[in-house]
Formats: structure tokens, sequence, C-alpha cells
């Protein structure tokens, strides 16, 4: 359970002077006026076993450049399931919900609000510029490293650490340079993945800090996580909107997951909300939590379809193309089909991959359907993009379908009336 780390009582000098009094003593192994609080001691304890300096200072481990800004979303878009929430999510992604409850805050040069990705990377700073001008000195910038190894107890390092939200006041800060703020961090989970996305950091001067901020630092986190959950069952609404059909036309017993496993559809077994998917999720393969199944790509994630290990499971590939161009790969299997949508470029490369069932290059297919090798960077980009949509159904080195290929036709114009 997290807690803030200011004590109400004393009078705020004197508490800060008892800080910096249990920190010395704690730092020079005598006994301290006050025990620390557990989640301060315990990043001491850390801090000594590393031998950080208690004068580090940050270092520098990605320019502004290199952190690249990710483009904020529309958070009412996502909630209601017009928008889809992107693979590779960043904090930065949010922040015109954060800002939308922060900005009298910012504005008023009480606070910054500072991101973090999941290394412990400054990926975002925001405040007024007194603060702003006191974090450029300390070195509280977009690409310095604020985890618990460059900087000590901090309540970026600290919370990613403890997976919990954490407020280092004054002298808990295990560093010199640190004691003269106060921040108050709360990591934020993916949830679609159990993974951090990074830090919500609230930071302000030790003398305008206040016990709330905990609490608003989790709140901030927790309306952040709440979205990605809200828009990640959208997306395993329309998973189950776009495979119910086909899917419900297999006999045996089948799950239907997104990328992370989370269960969308199931038939003939009661699966677990989340399975555990294996890397790669092709063919047949064990899935821990229900035994073995035939993976079948689907757009948006997986039709797991429970098999004996004698049984044979096989399917056909047929490619149409559009008199524009555009194109379509359709997968058949015996009870079911599914059809993943191609551009005029992929629809080229998969018909003379298809007509090649030996195996193709990316240079033979360069100089086949553009007539110089120089193309064979483009090609394999865009059979990388191909094999990211349709899956295990395309193999590398040399590049080749899994299955055969029964059919490629060209669809004719239809007649003006």
């Amino acid at each position: 359970m997290w807690e803030a780390a200011l004590d109400p009582r004393p009078l705020p000098d004197e508490f800060d002077d008892l800080l910096a009094s249990v920190r010395e003593a704690v730092l020079s192994g005598r006994k301290p006026p006050a025990q620390p609080r557990p989640v301060i001691a315990n990043s001491w304890r850390r801090m000594q076993r590393l031998g950080v300096s208690a004068q580090a200072k940050p270092r520098r481990t990605a320019s502004a450049e290199a952190l690249e800004p990710a483009t904020p979303l529309d958070i009412a878009a996502l909630t209601n399931g017009r928008l889809p929430l992107p693979d590779q999510l960043s904090l930065m992604n949010f922040i015109p919900l954060l800002e939308r409850e922060l900005r009298p805050l910012l504005d008023d040069n009480v606070l910054l609000l500072v991101l973090s990705n999941a290394e412990g990377e400054i990926v975002w700073r925001e405040g007024g510029r007194g603060l702003s001008r006191d974090a450029d000195s300390l070195g509280f910038q977009v690409g310095d490293s604020w985890t618990e190894r460059s900087v000590g107890t901090n309540a970026i390092g600290t919370s990613l650490i403890e997976r919990m939200p954490v407020q280092v006041h004054a002298a808990e800060h295990f560093c010199q340079a640190q004691q003269l703020w106060s921040c108050t961090g709360a990591p934020v989970i993916d949830v679609r993945n159990g993974r951090p996305l990074g830090v919500i950091d609230l930071s302000t001067t030790a003398s305008k800090s206040h016990p709330a901020l905990v609490s608003l630092v989790a709140s901030l986190a927790s309306e952040v996580q709440m979205t990605i959950r809200q828009a990640h069952l959208c997306a395993l609404d329309r998973l189950r909107s776009r495979t119910w059909i086909g899917a419900s036309k297999i006999t045996s017993p089948w799950i239907v997951v997104d990328t992370y496993g989370w269960v969308a559809l199931s038939h003939g077994i009661v699966p677990p909300q989340r399975v555990s998917l294996p890397e790669p999720c092709d063919g047949t393969v064990m899935v821990q939590e229900i035994g073995l199944v035939s993976a079948l790509p689907v757009p948006g994630g997986y039709l797991l379809q429970l098999v004996d290990e004698a049984e044979d499971i096989s399917a056909q590939l047929q490619i149409r193309r559009e008199p524009t161009g555009q194109g379509s790969l359709i997968v058949h299997r015996a009870e079911s089909s599914w059809t993943y949508t191609l551009t005029p470029r992929q629809t080229r490369i998969a018909e003379h991959i298809a007509a090649h069932p030996e195996g193709q290059s990316a240079m033979q297919i360069a100089l086949a359907l553009y007539g110089s090798e120089r193309s064979e960077v483009t090609v394999r980009a865009e059979i990388s993009r191909l094999r990211r949509k349709i899956g295990s159904f395309l193999t590398a080195r040399p590049y080749r379908f899994t299955y055969p290929v029964v059919e490629s036709t060209i669809e004719e114009p239809r007649p003006a009336h």
C-alpha cells in the first residue's frame, strides 16, 4: 500500500530537519532519531549495495531527438472504440488526458509534470519557467536517466522497482543534489501485457509539497490504465465481430484470442480470461492452459483450434487481385476461411512468390518485379509488413508460402451500365 511521505503533524521545517538527520545517521551507520519509511529504507539499502554515490548526478542516456515524441491520442475516441490502441504505447499518447487534469497547477508554476518510459528515461516534461529552470540545473531533463542505479532513491526509479506510487520528499532522496525537491511518481501498467509503460511524476520544491500529491498521481495513473483497459475491451469486441461468422462453422473446440492472449470467443471449451501464447505462435503449438492447438492467424489475433497430436491440419491459399491493384489473400481450411486485405505492392509480391513454390530471395523478387537490385531494400520492407499481417503463412529464407496457393486470379472490371 502506498503512503504519503509527509507527516502533517510537525511543522514543515522541523519535519525536513528530521528527515535530514535520519538520512545522515543511516548512511553513516549510526542509530537514526526515527526510522525511515520502509519503502525509503529498502531503497537506501539497494543504493548502498549497488555502491551508488550520494553525489551522483543524472546521465544522459538518449538525446531529446532520439526519444521520438508519440502522437497524442483522442481519449474519447479510444474509450468508445472509434480509435484502436497502437501496439506500441507511450505515456506521451495520453498527454491530453494529463494536461486536462493538471493545467491550472502547471500554469501556476506549482508543479512539473514529468513522464518517463519503462527504462526510467525522461520523455516529457512540462511546467512553469521557474521550476523548469531549476529542473534543468538538476539534470531533470528529457533524455536523462532517473533510475535508482543512476541517481539513487527518487520517485521515478523507485516506483518502477516497487510497482506502486511512491512519494520521495526532501532528504528521503539518496543523492544530495535532489534534497530541495519533493517528487511523487506512479507507474502506469499496460493492462494488455502487464508491463510498465513508464511513470507519471509530479515534482515540486520541498517547501510546496503536499501529502495529497500521492493520491493525485495515483488517480492519474489509474485513469490512464482505465482508458487502456476500455480501449482494449473495444478491440476484443471488434475481434469478436470479425471472427464469429467464420469460427462458428468449426465443430471442434476452439478459442479466438488477441495478440496478447486475451480470449474473445470460445467454443467447446471453458478457457481462462487469458492464455500464454508461444513465440512464434505458428502452426501446431502447445498452449499451456488448453493443450495442443493449431494456431491460425486472423486479423487482430489467432484462432486456436484444439487438435490431437496425430491430426493433420492443413490449409489452402488463394490470391485475388482487383482491377484497382488492391488484393486479398484468402485462407481456406476444412471448416472455415479468412481473408487478409493486401496493398497493390503486397499483391504483386504475393503473386510472384506463389508462382515460385521453391522460394525466392528478396533480390530475385526485386529483379523480377522492378528490374533492379536496388529495390531489394524496398522489397524486404514490404515483405516484413506482409508477414506481420499474415503471420506464419509466409516464411523467410527463402520467401515462400507454407501452404499451396491453389488459385491466383485477377478480377475483371464490371462493365458500366
